[in-house]
């Protein structure tokens, strides 16, 4: 996983994995490549849509 310790908050909002870890997060999630992921950001009671495969 990427050092974010040192990033400001802007650049540590979202990681882009490794092709490593990005298999392992949908292996162990059982997210497939074809699948779409939802994330709610409570906060700010906001729902973003994501494709797995980008």
């Amino acid at each position: 996983m990427p050092n974010i310790r040192h990033k400001k908050k802007k650049d540590a909002e979202y990681l882009i994995l490794g092709t490593k870890y990005r298999n392992r997060l949908l292996s162990n999630t059982k997210i497939s490549e074809t699948d779409r992921v939802f994330i709610y950001d409570y906060s700010k009671d906001h729902q973003f849509l994501f494709w797995s495969k980008t």
